[in-house]
């Protein structure tokens, strides 16, 4: 049994594919409410999306996701798709407050003001709305790609990505068995498919996250 918890409902679309890979493995998966106090938690592995986790235990990078900007064809075709980053200002938008607009969208984008719609801390309901037609979206890839790939959204603006740093804290001195290396190897192939290799430094001061123990 793994027990795997979640300040962000992102990382639970790695849990089929981790499930079907290592059928030997059972999980235990919930989201958690509120913030995290990392060094109070008694776990095996922490992954942080965001900031870079002060902490006292072992912090490493995994990299970064994608987060891109994505609508349904329904609203693109009343709406008509944004030619450019200053096209987008005029669209509506469903924000997910999780991913700050201001640290983490390209250069390009971090001084255009979206017309909101609504705001969410809740990758799903921004997602659901979007394929409702609502509005454009900004998420990670790893949460939209399959509805893209069945053209139920399309990326908006492919150009402009944004990058979203991904931690790992482990304990000190603990050993790491093989259940969370086998689950920290997923985590890594899957960041891997879905966004460059290529994070370079330190995040801003927003942070989501999941646990494992």
């Amino acid at each position: 049994m793994v027990e795997w918890r979640a300040s962000t409902p992102a990382g639970i679309e790695l849990l089929a594919e981790f499930l079907q890979r290592y059928p030997g493995i059972t999980l235990d998966a919930q989201v958690l409410a509120g913030d995290v106090v990392i060094d109070e938690v008694d776990v095996d592995l922490i992954v942080i999306h965001g900031a870079e986790p002060v902490s006292q235990r072992q912090v490493r990078t995994l990299g970064s996701l994608d987060l891109v900007l994505c609508a349904s064809p329904a609203y693109l075709a009343r709406r008509g798709p944004p030619e450019d980053a200053t096209a987008l200002a005029k669209d509506d938008f469903v924000l997910c407050d999780l991913f700050d607009w201001q640290l983490y969208a390209p250069p390009s984008l971090r001084e255009v003001i979206p017309e909101i719609r609504l705001v969410t801390n809740e990758t799903s309901l921004a997602r659901q709305l979007a394929l409702e037609s609502m509005g454009v979206t900004w998420l990670p890839q790893l949460i939209v790609a399959r509805h893209i790939q069945q053209g139920l959204l399309v990326q908006v603006l492919p150009d402009q990505v944004g990058s979203l740093p991904l931690w790992m804290v482990t304990p000190r001195g603990k050993e790491v068995n093989r259940r969370i290396e086998v689950l920290e190897a997923c985590i890594r192939a899957r960041a891997m498919q879905s966004a460059p290799w290529n994070y370079q430094g330190g995040g801003g001061s927003g942070r989501s996250g999941m646990l494992v123990n």
